[in-house]
């Protein structure tokens, strides 16, 4: 249970108590009165009517303090991954699938340039997996790689980000990428651990040098290739055998087979997690209104009653 305003409920106790002074002083303005007999409705009424005061009192304190109930947690079952794209931003990317240079209509509708495809194939594989508790990262490289955003929940803003992007680079090497994806879930916790390079060529990796594939197999990332190019100066090929089942590599030459292929990551990368669900917060405010909806209406009923025995009466 949380309050949104505490310092209102210290207005609690004065209250009270200038109520409660308030009523004990009334018994003594008229004390050579004798009871008057009354019905046990009456009585009822009576009590009720009394009681109100302070609970008219205790609930409007509640409401302006604005108490919520917090919500209850529970175990629920799903799966997830952490998943980094390492996204080619080189001028070559502008190009369609057809291998020949981007005429200036293919330009114009960006729609048939690899770079296009690639971006909505990455937007509609998160669609398929919203209900996934999935963290996105991405990372766009050409002669240099940038952390355009590290791995998170918010889905919405990978996606702004990853539309931002254009390709405004030069050349493909693959090791700046490599390094800044493998660091990133290298700090990650969870179960699944996902790298996919989508690239349309390659450049140096140095795995000798910097020991790439070793790392992947000690941490147990899995890496995706999605290839949109050819393997000219591409030192992938060897670096997928050095890794082995961990590695997989799709060779894509249009849109439906750049789809295919992220559907098949999807499918391969459903890990079962066990994560908490928290309940939303329970406000205090409509249970206050009602409590006090039903004091008027008491109200309202002894005084009809009160006004219907005094007419009654000779």
């Amino acid at each position: 249970m949380g309050v949104e305003r505490t310092w209102i409920l210290l207005l609690l106790p004065p209250a009270l108590l200038i109520l409660f002074i308030w009523r004990v002083r009334s018994f003594y303005v008229f004390p050579s009165l004798d009871p008057v007999p009354e019905s046990l409705a009456s009585r009822l009424f009576f009590t009720v009517s009394r009681a109100s005061y302070f609970l008219l009192i205790l609930l409007l304190l509640l409401l302006a303090a604005g108490i919520q109930f917090s919500g209850g947690e529970r175990l629920q079952y799903g799966y997830g991954a952490d998943i980094i794209f390492l996204l080619d931003e080189s001028r070559s990317m502008r190009d369609p699938f057809n291998a020949l240079p981007a005429t200036e209509e293919a330009k114009a509708e960006k729609e048939t340039s690899k770079f296009h495809a690639a971006k909505s194939a990455i937007h509609r594989f998160m669609e398929t997996r919203k209900t996934g508790h999935d963290r996105y990262g991405l990372i766009a490289f050409g002669s240099s790689a940038v952390k355009i955003l590290p791995l998170t929940m918010n889905h919405e803003l990978f996606l702004s980000c990853l539309h931002a992007q254009d390709c405004v680079l030069a050349s493909t090497f693959l090791y700046f990428p490599m390094a800044s994806g493998i660091d990133e879930l290298m700090r990650s916790r969870s179960r699944s651990r996902v790298l996919v390079l989508v690239s349309d060529g390659g450049g140096p990796l140095d795995d000798d040098k910097y020991g790439f594939s070793n790392i992947v197999k000690q941490h147990g990332i899995r890496f995706y290739w999605v290839s949109l190019g050819t393997d000219w100066l591409n030192e992938l090929p060897r670096f997928l055998e050095r890794i082995g089942p961990l590695g997989r590599r799709m060779d894509v030459s249009n849109v439906p087979e750049l789809e295919k292929g992220f559907e098949e990551i999807h499918r391969m990368e459903r890990s079962l997690i066990i994560y908490r669900s928290s309940s939303p917060g329970v406000s205090s405010g409509p249970v206050v209104y009602s409590a006090l909806l039903l004091m008027t209406v008491t109200w309202l009923s002894h005084s009809l009653f009160v006004y219907r025995r005094k007419a009654s009466e000779p």
